[in-house]
């Protein structure tokens, strides 16, 4: 949907859009699914890492009352 979005907003919406979306299309996937399997969950383990120390201040200043 994306590639579709912004190539059809640099080329305009004509006749010529849609093989360039769909040779941009067929050459994203693979890349997205093969990061989505690799790197993207070690993005998303770093990113929880990162989101809890504030969780643990939070809960401190709950405390303090």
């Amino acid at each position: 949907m994306m590639s579709g979005l912004i190539s059809g907003y640099k080329m305009g919406f004509s006749a010529e859009w849609p093989p360039v979306w769909a040779h941009s299309f067929v050459i994203a996937w693979p890349f997205a699914l093969c990061l989505n399997l690799t790197v993207l969950p070690q993005i998303r383990t770093f990113t929880a890492w990162l989101c809890r120390p504030g969780e643990q201040i939070l809960a401190k200043d709950n405390d303090l009352g």
